[in-house]
C-alpha cells in the first residue's frame, strides 16, 4: 500500500487522528504534534506510506509554519504532495 492509496494528505492526517494525544496536541500545541509525528511508531506506520525524506520535508514544512505565525499540518502536506516526483 502506498500514499496514493490513502489520497496523500489524509495518509497523515489519518496517522495523527489514531495517535490518542494528536487531536488535543494538533488544536493546543503545534510542537508537539510535530514531536508525535517524529516519534518511532508514527514513523513506523507512515514509512508504509512516505520514503523518510518526504517524511522529513512533511515536518519541516510544518515547522516552517508553525514558525511563520500558524501551524497548518494541512497546507505542508497538501505542498509536498502536490510537488513531489512523480513515481
Amino acid at each position: 500500500m502506498t500514499n496514493k492509496d490513502f489520497g496523500g494528505p489524509q495518509a497523515i492526517r489519518m496517522i495523527l487522528d489514531r495517535m490518542p494525544e494528536c487531536p488535543d496536541a494538533l488544536q493546543d500545541d503545534g510542537l508537539a504534534a510535530i514531536a508525535h509525528l517524529r516519534d518511532a511508531p508514527v514513523a513506523a506506520l507512515a514509512r508504509h506510506l512516505f520514503t523518510q525524506a518526504e517524511m522529513d520535508a512533511i515536518t519541516d514544512l510544518m515547522m516552517e509554519h508553525f514558525e511563520a505565525g500558524g501551524f497548518v499540518a494541512d497546507t505542508a502536506i497538501d505542498h509536498l504532495v502536490a510537488n513531489r516526483a512523480p513515481e
